[in-house]
């Protein structure tokens, strides 16, 4: 995860003043997570691993969580974020 960089983006967002040029666009920063439950699955070894069948399962993983995300939030880019990242941000 990501953590740093959405505690960041909430931050920016918050203190962003919604009036200016790029206060606004950090205002109404979209922000999006896709996500799969392969990464809770996998241990700390894993991190170790360098073999590509490993590497070819992640992608395969990585390209069915954003072809789900996409049917599921296609519409929603580019009008709106489709992650609420300070309610995502309480639960950790």
């Amino acid at each position: 995860m990501l953590i740093k960089e959405y505690r960041a983006a909430a931050l920016l967002r918050r203190v962003a003043d919604p009036g200016t040029g790029e206060g606004r666009l950090l205002a109404e920063m979209r922000i999006h997570r896709i996500a799969s439950d392969i990464m809770l699955e996998l241990g700390y070894s894993s991190k170790l691993l360098a073999e590509w069948d490993f590497f070819r399962m992640l992608r395969d993983a990585g390209r069915s969580a954003a072809a789900q995300f996409l049917q599921q939030h296609g519409a929603d880019l580019g009008v709106r974020s489709t992650l609420d990242i300070d309610r995502y941000l309480e639960g950790i």
